[in-house]
């Protein structure tokens, strides 16, 4: 999870809400937000 956190950190400020979001039901659900993102 520790990979989570430094992805959500270089994140734009867009990805905050959604991580509270996903992070209430699942805690892995943020991680597969920020896969699709990082190769972007």
């Amino acid at each position: 999870m520790v990979v989570a956190v430094e992805l959500t950190a270089a994140m734009p400020p867009p990805s905050e809400p959604v991580l509270p979001k996903t992070g209430i039901g699942l805690p892995e659900t943020p991680v597969v937000v920020s896969v699709p993102r990082r190769p972007l």
